[in-house]
């Protein structure tokens, strides 16, 4: 696995002076795209994690910090405002989609989200793993585990002596 670690930063080494020269730009193909996407990606699945399985945060992060390794490496100070950038905008985005998985049980939204996170976890050179970032979709979740008797919502009709 040490191996796939060092080939994968030795050929972003190799692209930092093309991407420096101008060769390969900025667009949304680029490896800068493609890990700070990835980068932003497990920062919300991260952030997810620390609602729903904080063990698996752990891991989750070292993975957010082995991707900004990569970005680092064929960032050049001309293109750290649009990386930044692209890692805020994929970071909203995927949020997005592991709420409306998680918490509104969009089977969809689950499985785009883990369909991402799979296509993040190949530029690492690691094969997804189940539990390892966005949980399967489930129902709503169950609102007598958070300690509430009833649903949470607008209840004036039952506080006004059940009129």
């Amino acid at each position: 696995m040490c191996g796939l670690r060092t080939v994968s930063l030795l050929f972003c080494l190799a692209l930092a002076p093309a991407m420096a020269a101008g060769q390969q730009g900025s667009g949304r193909d680029s490896p800068l795209d493609r890990f700070a996407t990835c980068a932003g990606r497990l920062s919300a699945v991260m952030e997810h994690q620390w609602l729903t399985d904080p063990p698996s945060s752990d891991r989750t992060r070292d993975l957010r910090a082995r991707m900004l390794d990569l970005v680092a490496a064929v960032e050049v100070p001309d293109t750290a405002p649009l990386a930044l950038a692209r890692r805020v905008e994929a970071k909203a985005a995927h949020a997005a989609l592991l709420r409306l998985a998680t918490f509104a049980g969009n089977r969809a939204a689950g499985d785009q989200a883990a369909r991402l996170e799979r296509d993040c976890m190949a530029l690492l050179g690691l094969s997804w793993q189940k539990g390892g970032g966005c949980p399967p979709p489930r129902t709503r979740p169950d609102t007598r585990k958070l300690g509430r008797s009833r649903p949470v919502g607008n209840s004036a009709a039952g506080d006004l002596g059940g009129t």
